[in-house]
């Protein structure tokens, strides 16, 4: 190349495929759904060993009015919703779980996060799976009500729920947040809808009153 030749410029492909993940951000998934199903299932361990069905215990008797353990069962989805379905929810669980673990394995390289909230969500729904069938059953334990401090319809009083759901829903807002940051982002470097073509007319209708008074 002689001193007048300029480099050549390398632009990036579009068609470029993506970079696959490590081993270990692929692992994300699994080291969150292990951590997450061993307290799971641990916890439901202690209230169905030590806790006889459907009694409760306080542990903070200044704060009875509004957090509690009780023992409770559930055959429905997650915080005792649609009850008695505990086959269709077994089979739900299965697809989810198939379709979590082909999702984070298409997943490109730099998505932890979401990793994190799929690991959660299948966390939840494996934990929950385990329960119907070891016991036909879901175990439920923490009864939350704030209803004496403020009323919220279907929150103040929440359902008795678990670890499992916890993980459900954690899951699912992480995940929400990312849509909307997405979102947010997209909507930032997205150019105005405006075209040059639209900014000439209007120029020219703005100017047309001035020309025509010059020609006069």
């Amino acid at each position: 190349m002689t001193e007048f030749e300029t480099p050549e410029t390398v632009t990036p492909d579009k068609d470029a495929p993506l970079p696959r993940p490590s081993l270990g951000e692929l692992s994300v998934v699994g080291i969150v759904l292990t951590i997450v199903l061993i307290l799971d299932q641990f916890t439901k361990y202690l209230v169905e060993a030590h806790l006889p069905l459907y009694t409760n215990w306080v542990p903070f008797p200044r704060l009875a009015h509004y957090f509690q353990i009780i023992h409770a069962t559930n055959t429905g989805a997650a915080f005792g919703l649609f009850p008695d379905g505990s086959i269709f929810f077994m089979i739900v669980a299965v697809a989810v779980a198939a379709v979590i673990l082909y999702y984070n394995y298409t997943l490109p390289a730099g998505q932890r996060l979401l990793r994190i909230a799929l690991g959660l969500q299948l966390a939840g729904a494996l934990g929950n799976f385990i329960d119907r069938m070891r016991i036909g059953h879901v175990t439920d334990f923490i009864d939350i009500d704030i209803s004496s401090i403020i009323y919220i319809p279907y929150i103040s009083d929440w359902p008795v729920f678990n670890v499992a759901d916890m993980s459900i829903v954690s899951g699912v807002i992480i995940m929400a947040w990312l849509m909307w940051r997405e979102y947010r982002h997209m909507q930032a470097t997205t150019p105005s809808s405006e075209t040059p073509h639209e900014r000439s007319l209007d120029e020219s209708e703005f100017r047309a009153p001035a020309d025509e008074w010059a020609s006069r």
